[in-house]
């Protein structure tokens, strides 16, 4: 462990999370706090002792001092995009979003067959309230949006 600010994680395991918060940027997808709080106890979990009943997860304040410690991330808010507002999204940044997605699937050796559609409605519910966001802090500042149903 490094001691310090953060008991719970050696430099390695941070920069595990790190890489993921990294891959998830770089994919448009940015991750919430409380995802990273998620992320970070599933490692916690993992190198924990499973006989023990006790099990140690991070504080809620935790994820805020995660991006903190790092000058590379900062937090942004988040807005709810009714439908028919995403639905004016233009082709030029789908086709960006698209080449993106193409070179994710080449670099990680993703094959068309892993690929899967989910289309429920309410799928992701609470995703859509006003969170906090993390991102690059080179990435110019501007307002995330998550997608509601319009009217």
């Amino acid at each position: 462990m490094n001691g310090g600010h953060n008991k719970h994680f050696s430099l390695a395991q941070e920069k595990i999370l790190t890489d993921w918060m990294d891959r998830l940027i770089s994919s448009g997808f940015l991750p919430r706090l409380d995802l990273l709080q998620d992320r970070a106890n599933l490692l916690l979990a993992a190198q924990q002792d499973h006989s023990s009943t006790a099990r140690i997860v991070v504080g809620k304040n935790w994820p805020s001092n995660f991006v903190a410690r790092h000058p590379q991330y900062k937090t942004q808010s988040s807005a709810p995009l009714d439908l028919v507002r995403a639905s004016s999204t233009t082709t030029a940044v789908l086709d960006r979003w698209f080449h993106r997605f193409k070179g994710a699937m080449h670099e990680y050796g993703i094959t068309n067959s892993d690929i899967h559609n989910v289309n429920e409605t309410g799928f992701q519910t609470g995703a859509c309230q006003r969170t906090r966001l993390i991102t690059w802090k080179t990435t110019a500042p501007s307002q995330a949006y998550a997608l509601q149903p319009g009217k």
